[in-house]
């Protein structure tokens, strides 16, 4: 195992989409194992998430990727929410 630490940043359209996607994500992050911690943040359009892990590698990348596929998946609603 080994201590992994990464950060997202990502600009959304505005500050809501921003607000939603923190929010969205909030609750999958809860409860997590004691080897991983997830911060996210939001501040105007930025959102920002930290994910530390002492874990295997395939751990963490299947961890980040699904937090993007999460983004993904939110932003797909939102865009079909606008219509």
């Amino acid at each position: 195992m080994v201590q992994i630490k990464a950060s997202i940043s990502i600009e959304c359209q505005n500050q809501k989409r921003a607000e939603i996607i923190t929010k969205s994500l909030t609750p999958d992050n809860k409860p997590l194992p004691e080897n991983i911690s997830i911060d996210m943040s939001f501040k105007g359009r930025k959102v920002k998430i930290v994910v530390e892990c002492i874990c295997k590698i395939e751990t963490f990348i299947s961890t980040l990727d699904d937090i993007l596929a999460s983004i993904c998946l939110t932003e797909s609603l939102i865009s079909l929410s606008e219509k």
